[in-house]
């Protein structure tokens, strides 16, 4: 039997796919641990974050991929930084090159317009500053 290249999936691919779930699935406990510690009914993060509590509910059980812009406003809605959602996250090996990350091509496009969006020179140099920060340490 033949199969298309597009829906045969190797094992790295499968231990990237398995590796990003519990990555989602950890910052997601993140997200519920501070929203609870902090008192905070699920709709009103929800309503902060700009997404509904459907949207929220997906967030926080790590079955919806958490993006960069959303883990901008969990964090400034939570009052944490960013590196709080990746405690205690035990670090993978790290990548030998970027073709090896699995990027979502929309996920990018969203994420570069998004940067190219902010208007303020300063502001998008702090935020840039603040992704790499991010990605030295996890």
């Amino acid at each position: 039997m033949k199969y298309k290249a597009s829906h045969v999936r190797s094992d790295q691919a499968a231990n990237s796919a398995e590796e990003i779930d519990q990555i989602n699935q950890h910052v997601g406990q993140r997200i519920r641990q501070r929203r609870r510690d902090l008192n905070l009914a699920r709709r009103d993060l929800a309503r902060r974050i700009g997404v509904t509590t459907r949207a929220l509910d997906g967030l926080e059980s790590g079955v919806r991929r958490i993006g960069p812009v959303h883990l901008v406003s969990l964090s400034l809605a939570l009052g944490v930084d960013i590196d709080y959602f990746f405690a205690d996250l035990p670090r993978a090996d790290s990548v030998d090159s970027i073709s090896e990350i699995h990027l979502d091509n929309a996920e990018y496009r969203a994420f570069v317009e998004a940067y190219f969006a902010i208007a303020n020179p300063d502001t998008r140099r702090d935020f840039f500053r603040l992704v790499r920060a991010v990605a030295a340490r996890y």
